[in-house]
This record gives C-alpha cells, sequence and structure tokens, in this order.
C-alpha cells in the first residue's frame, strides 16, 4: 500500500523522524519501503568515547538523499521553526535521546510516535534494556506509543513480548527486538502515519522508571 493512494489530495504530507543507532534506520527503512515522503530526519552525534556498535543514521540518510542534521546543532526552538510548515502527518521519535517539548508534540495532525524498549508501563525512561538485563528480568519487547508531556506515559499503539534468555546480554537483547520492530513497522507503519489506528491507556501506576545507568 502505498501513501500517495491513501492520500491522494495531500502530495505534500509526510513525516518527521528524530533518529539514532540501529533502531532509527529500521524505522527509516519501513517508511521508505511504502513510499512515505521524509520531510526531515535529525539524529545525534556519536560519543566517541562510546563502545560504538550501531550504524549511523547520518550516514544512511546521506546514502538515500534524506534531509538529515544533528540534533545538537539546534535547541528546540530553533528546530520547531525550521519543521513547522510542512505538512506533518506524524513525527516519530526511534531512540532519541531529548524530550521533546509540547509545541512541536502539538505540530503533527495524528500525533507524535515514539519506540521505547520495554514493555511499558516498566521500565520508563533511559537504558531500558541495560536495565532490564541488569535486574535480571525475564521478558522483555518494545511498546510503541503516543508521546505526551510527560516522559515514556502516552497511550500505547502496540507491544511486542519476548523472552530473555539466560545468556542473553544487552546486545543479543537488542537484536531480538530490532527483528520484531523490522517486521511489525513494515506491515503497519502506513496505518501508523495515517491515523488508522486504535490504542490504550497505560496503568502507569504498575510501572517504573530508570535514569541512565
Amino acid at each position: 500500500m502505498n501513501l500517495n493512494k491513501s492520500l491522494s489530495s495531500k502530495e505534500d504530507s509526510g513525516v518527521i523522524v528524530f533518529a539514532y543507532q540501529n533502531m532509527g534506520i529500521l524505522g527509516l527503512k519501513a517508511l521508505l519501503k511504502n513510499g512515505i515522503k521524509i520531510h526531515q530526519v535529525y539524529t545525534h552525534k556519536d560519543n566517541n568515547n562510546h563502545n560504538i556498535w550501531w550504524n549511523s543514521v547520518f550516514e544512511f540518510c546521506k546514502e538515500k538523499s534524506i534531509n538529515c542534521d544533528y540534533d545538537e546543532n539546534y535547541t528546540h526552538r530553533e528546530i520547531f521553526n525550521n519543521i513547522k510548515n510542512f505538512k506533518i502527518l506524524t513525527i516519530f521519535s526511534f531512540h532519541y535521546r531529548r524530550i521533546l517539548p509540547e509545541y512541536i508534540l502539538e505540530l503533527p495532525l495524528n500525533g507524535c510516535i515514539n519506540l521505547h524498549c520495554s514493555l511499558l508501563p516498566k521500565y520508563r525512561g533511559k537504558a531500558p534494556v541495560n536495565w532490564q538485563i541488569i535486574n535480571g528480568e525475564k521478558k522483555s519487547g518494545f511498546t510503541l506509543h503516543y508521546m505526551t508531556k510527560d516522559i515514556d506515559e502516552g497511550d500505547i499503539i502496540y507491544q511486542f513480548e519476548t523472552q530473555i534468555s539466560h545468556d542473553d546480554n544487552i546486545l543479543s537483547l537488542y537484536r531480538k527486538i530490532e527483528s520484531s520492530v523490522e517486521s511489525y513497522l513494515n506491515e503497519s507503519i502506513i496505518n501508523i502515519v495515517i491515523g488508522k489506528i486504535s490504542s490504550r491507556k497505560q496503568n502507569i501506576s504498575e510501572g517504573s522508571y530508570y535514569s541512565t545507568r
């Protein structure tokens, strides 16, 4: 299914993507595969002090001729001014590390959507995969949810659960989650972009929050 067929009267409509690491690339690939226009991508600069095991969103965008810039070059107000005149159907956050302000969250027609690597409301916050391994959890997965001013508290669109085996580490668990994310987004991203999806509220009282590891 092609977006242009569903929105023939809105050929200038598209999405804004805030993306980093492999999850960001998976999201971008799903959008491209389904013919969805990507107005602009913002990503992060890598920290050379980190053990970098992921691929570069910036290099992927350069290869695919997608407009991309480093988030660190702008304030959020500058990003808002850069994107406010686009016809934005949805804003996606795939492993983006900053909290988007409400004035950006209010821009798209069909909401802002975040990919989070835990079964929300558990493990809200930063480094959820790391904390799940550290805490000896038996299951993990990912949650796609609407973004609000409160961190990882928006209504849930979809969850996928996977088991954490005895010999899993952070990287192997990421690989499991990446595979399920890729499969789901390739199938469902059109309906997400055009707003033909259902959602359910989180029960935050049953959840947990973790900060930087």
